[in-house]
């Protein structure tokens, strides 16, 4: 893990928005008291001057990113860069223009459930039409790799053969599983029953041909070297780990990647301290 840790990375999330059209119960930003911005283009663009090394730029963060006054002017002043896009699914894409610099690879939803009664049980205002509808117009783009990120809980957790099932009816290829890092007592008091759940899924999923992440799997590592987190004020943290809340190692409207990657907490980080401790590295199930 250290020599992971101490690999230059070659990808970044860069968060555009903490702004977010819906309320889940699992999410920090529901619990946390933050006040709705978005990244000026300033910003945006000084940040994206000083993140050269990446090779690719993952669009996510604690809002809905699609939201963005400039979103898709972000995409395209991004054409040099390998794009990944992190959406909850329920703001209606602009297919046409999030492909008309070709720099886009992958999309992956958030969603917790294959049917709409199942979501507003952790999600309220969760517009499933609209997520169905933004599936259904991905086919048109076969340069996109669909994906599905999904939270088990104790809502969703018999649904998760179905869950399956909903990916091979509208075209997502891979089913990222992911255990609630901030509700750990359920996972291991139903670790078996989680354990027999999964070996459900992989037989439904091998049936209809779904690549699966199973917990575990799914962490903070991209091609061998883990992936910082920049907030929309330039603050970048070692890792995108929320949960650990990993102190910020500087900011790039003051400093250089290079700079801060030389920083007292980027050489702890280094150390793969806060990784052996993280929950996420831990085998729960």
């Amino acid at each position: 893990m250290k020599d992971i840790c101490n690999s230059y990375p070659r990808l970044v999330m860069l968060e555009v928005t903490n702004t977010c059209n819906l309320k889940c119960d699992y999410c920090f930003r529901s619990k946390w008291h933050i006040h709705d911005k978005e990244i000026s283009w300033e910003t945006f663009l000084k940040i994206k001057e000083r993140i050269n090394f990446a090779e690719s730029v993952c669009l996510c963060g604690m809002g809905e990113q699609l939201l963005h006054s400039r979103f898709y002017d972000m995409i395209e002043a991004l054409e040099d860069k390998n794009v990944l896009i992190i959406t909850n699914g329920t703001i209606p894409i602009n297919y046409d223009k999030l492909s008309a610099k070709g720099n886009v690879s992958s999309i992956t939803f958030s969603v917790d459930g294959p049917s709409e009664e199942i979501m507003l049980k952790s999600c309220l205002g969760y517009k499933f039409s609209n997520l169905l509808d933004n599936l259904k117009r991905s086919r048109g783009y076969s340069s996109l790799t669909i994906g599905i990120n999904c939270v088990i809980s104790p809502h969703n957790l018999d649904a998760m053969p179905s869950m399956v099932r909903f990916c091979s009816e509208y075209g997502v290829k891979v089913l990222n599983l992911l255990l609630p890092t901030y509700n750990m007592r359920w996972v291991k008091r139903k670790a078996e029953q989680i354990k027999n759940t999964m070996e459900e899924v992989y037989i439904v999923a091998q049936d209809h041909g779904i690549k699966i992440k199973a917990p575990g799997e799914m962490n903070c590592v991209f091609e061998k070297s883990v992936i910082p987190f920049i907030t929309l004020s330039g603050d970048v943290r070692p890792c995108c780990d929320h949960f650990n809340r990993i102190s910020t190692a500087g900011n790039l409207l003051k400093n250089t990647f290079e700079e801060i990657w030389d920083s007292p907490t980027y050489r702890k980080f280094k150390s793969a301290e806060y990784c052996f401790g993280c929950v996420q590295n831990q085998k729960v199930i």
